[in-house]
């Protein structure tokens, strides 16, 4: 449909186009330079882990001691939902039990980038209510929202997404993905 808006699901990219945002003929030219075999994608999931009003986020002492909630890329061959779970084992020692999808987001490849970012973010608790400190392979804690904002984060854009789910963002459940794996 030529002269139409296309508007990005990312905020990312409507901030780099601007208030006039991509125009058909815009995203063709943006769109243009990527190889005729495509290009990588980077499978990424977040996993807000609420108990009660606190959220768990774990501190990576390997990235300077920045705060994140449970968070990785999916590896080969590996289902959104099962590297979820394996993300929170890993970061909590616990097992997640998982209960919605909050947001799915795509970055697509920008000019001079390698990959672009497919963002899974899913909503769980643990299965215990104690982090396993044995287990964990980094510190971690609940915190509240405002709390969050505080520390030194990994992704500014985290402290708000944990400050929108606080107050009530609609979760689709997990059956919305299932779907699209039958």
């Amino acid at each position: 449909m030529p002269g139409g808006r296309i508007d990005c699901i990312t905020p990312e990219i409507n901030r780099i186009a601007g208030p006039q945002r991509l125009r058909f003929r815009s995203a063709y030219r943006y769109h243009r330079w990527v190889p005729p075999e495509g290009h990588s994608v980077r499978v990424v999931v977040i996993v807000l882990v609420r108990r009660g009003y606190r959220y768990l986020m774990v501190r990576d002492d390997n990235r300077g001691g920045t705060w994140f909630p449970p968070a990785g890329a999916v590896e080969h061959g590996e289902d959104v939902l099962t590297a979820a779970e394996r993300i929170v084992q890993r970061a909590s020692g616990c097992t997640p039990v998982l209960e919605g999808v909050v947001r799915v987001s795509h970055m697509p490849l920008l000019p001079g980038s390698r990959t672009g970012r497919l963002r899974f973010v899913l909503e769980a608790r643990l299965s215990t209510d104690a982090l396993s400190e044995k287990t964990a392979t980094m510190p971690a804690s609940y915190l509240l929202p405002n709390e969050v904002g505080a520390l030194d984060l990994r992704d500014a854009s985290i402290a708000t997404l944990i400050t929108e789910h606080a107050r009530g963002m609609p979760t689709a459940p997990l059956e919305l993905y299932r779907v699209g794996l039958a």
